[in-house]
């Protein structure tokens, strides 16, 4: 094994080759000749919301933001406007 010995801020540092762990292969997206999106308009969070789909199944690909952040943006206004009525 080889040392390799650097010299910092007048301290001798010494360190020995590293075996990183390999990272695991993602898994493949799946592949389809088509993706049709869709646009609609969510009221609770005042935001347009892109919605991808694949063409020949129909199937939710992804949505533009994802429905886990847009519950906790609806729940934060809610949350806001119902401390902001309790004030006035």
């Amino acid at each position: 094994m080889e040392l390799n010995a650097v010299r910092i801020a007048g301290e001798m540092q010494a360190s020995a080759p590293v075996a990183l762990p390999t990272r695991p292969s993602l898994p493949a997206e799946p592949a389809f000749d088509t993706v049709n999106i869709s646009f609609s308009y969510d009221k609770a969070i005042r935001q347009i919301v892109a919605t991808l789909y694949r063409a020949d199944t129909g199937e939710i690909v992804r949505e533009i933001p994802p429905e886990k952040i847009r519950r906790f943006v609806a729940g934060m206004l809610e949350m806001i406007s119902a401390h902001f009525e309790a004030r006035g």
